[in-house]
């Protein structure tokens, strides 16, 4: 169970990883009105929330192979 928990906590820590100041205002600042006529901006949020959905994607992968692998609940045709 501990190797679980810390593979977890390495998958979250890795996620995390990416995201510093800059990111974390860009997504906050995807909840604000956008005030720049000029597309910076808007290319800055897509390019900040592509990388950390992407994190939380394979994450996500990661996790429900883990759990499946856990709870062997292979198919046979036996």
């Amino acid at each position: 169970m501990g190797l679980v928990l810390l593979k977890i906590f390495l998958g979250i820590k890795w996620l995390t990883k990416g995201i510093n100041t800059n990111q974390k205002t860009t997504m906050l600042a995807m909840f604000q009105p956008i005030k720049n006529e000029n597309g910076i901006k808007i290319i800055t949020i897509a390019k900040g929330m592509a990388s950390v959905l992407l994190r939380f994607v394979v994450l996500w992968l990661f996790m429900w192979l883990y759990a499946f692998e856990l709870t062997g609940s292979e198919t046979s045709s036996e």
